[in-house]
């Protein structure tokens, strides 16, 4: 079921909506401001998830937010496919379970750091320099079923040109601010 909101925090008053999709203004500096939308997940309790060869395992327990299918050409490199399905996190609600030993960071872009199972390659996480508090979830190594779907398509300027998108969600040239 989902309900359409207007809300500057879509996080409160989830109530007993598994998840709902919101319709955010964010100001842009000093630009006009633009409307995004969001899928935003009720909290289903604990989400698992692990890389392909099982060493690194972690566990999300709060919301999963903002997600997207990403095409820039550094998501289709480190994902090795048409583009990164991904979702952000409240670091405090992100917790490894197992192998953190065994993750590898590579800094893709300035500030911008990716982490990776350095046995199977598998991509687990991204996380900015500039704000510690919110990680990139790729969806694909999720275990369980994720409590939102993406609802865009962004950076479509530099998707792979053998792909064409076929759904009828919304596209970005670049990611919206």
């Amino acid at each position: 079921m989902r309900k359409r909101l207007a809300a500057v925090s879509p996080l409160v008053g989830l109530g007993n909506f598994r998840a709902l999709h919101v319709q955010a203004l964010v100001p842009t500096s000093g630009r006009r401001r633009i409307v995004e939308e969001y899928n935003v997940g009720a909290n289903q309790g604990a989400i698992r998830g692990s890389c392909l060869c099982g060493t690194v395992r972690y566990v999300v327990t709060g919301h999963l937010t903002r997600a997207l299918y990403c095409h820039c050409s550094m998501c289709r490199k480190a994902h090795g496919t048409a583009f990164r399905a991904r979702a952000a996190v409240s670091a405090a609600d992100f917790r490894w379970t197992g192998g953190e030993d065994a993750i590898t960071w590579f800094e893709s872009s300035p500030g911008n750091f990716r982490g990776f199972c350095r046995n199977c390659g598998s991509p687990l996480l991204s996380r900015l320099k500039s704000d510690p508090t919110v990680y990139g979830l790729p969806l694909g190594a999720l275990d369980d079923a994720p409590d939102v779907t993406p609802c865009m398509h962004v950076h479509v300027a530099s998707k792979a040109p053998w792909f064409e998108i076929t759904d009828d969600l919304r596209q970005f040239a670049e990611r919206p601010v």
